[in-house]
């Protein structure tokens, strides 16, 4: 049986006496993807897409037929599936875009030079899969590529635009394309960070 406490505020928290319109426009800020920057230090879990992601689990397990038998599990998929359906479509997908050329392969991932069709915008996709990444004894190196990527400001690194999901796989697209090595040099493999670097704690 669930039990509310009312009056109790994490400790964590900023002071009780914060005003509600503050406390409103950080959580504001959170639904933006913008925590705090005390937040950001931590690497808190939480963000949009986390929340976005949970949201759409909790749907896609309320909406299992054992589940829809009950009555406000049924009346909650069928209030939101709209709204669902929504959510899913302004999520950028690989639908987004239309490959170019294929940079490299890896074991478990490839970088492709793809094109938004609706912008014509060339960007980087790293594409990871994963099954293959389920299986190493390290799975966590994808969110610290992914962390590394989003806040870095090096030339070096590739500045990290969008990220997301399917069934199947892990996408990571960049901004930042560059060759190895010189300028005038036959390589054009991209510069990417890999599992390794990122468990070396670049």
């Amino acid at each position: 049986m669930l039990k509310f406490k009312y009056g109790v505020r994490n400790p964590l928290d900023a002071s009780a006496s914060e005003p509600i319109a503050s406390r409103a426009s950080r959580l504001n800020a959170f639904f933006q993807g913008k925590p705090p920057p005390v937040i950001q230090q931590q690497q808190s879990a939480l963000s949009r897409e986390g929340i976005l992601d949970g949201l759409f689990v909790l749907f896609e397990e309320c909406s299992q037929p054992a589940l829809m038998k009950m009555k406000h599990v049924s009346s909650f998929v069928q209030k939101y599936s709209d709204t669902i359906a929504e959510l899913r479509e302004l999520q950028p997908s690989v639908k987004d875009f239309e490959v170019r050329s294929l940079v490299g392969c890896g074991h478990f991932a490839e970088v492709q030079v793809v094109r938004e069709k609706a912008t014509g915008d060339v960007y980087a996709m790293k594409i990871m899969k994963k099954k293959a990444l389920l299986a190493q004894e390290q799975v966590s190196f994808f969110e610290e590529e992914r962390n590394i990527l989003s806040r870095s400001t090096s030339p070096w690194i590739p500045q990290l635009q969008y990220a997301f999901q399917d069934k199947n796989n892990l996408y990571l697209v960049s901004l930042h394309i560059c060759p190895r090595g010189t300028s005038r040099g036959p390589d054009t493999q991209m510069l990417w960070i890999e599992s390794a670097s990122c468990r070396r704690g670049l």
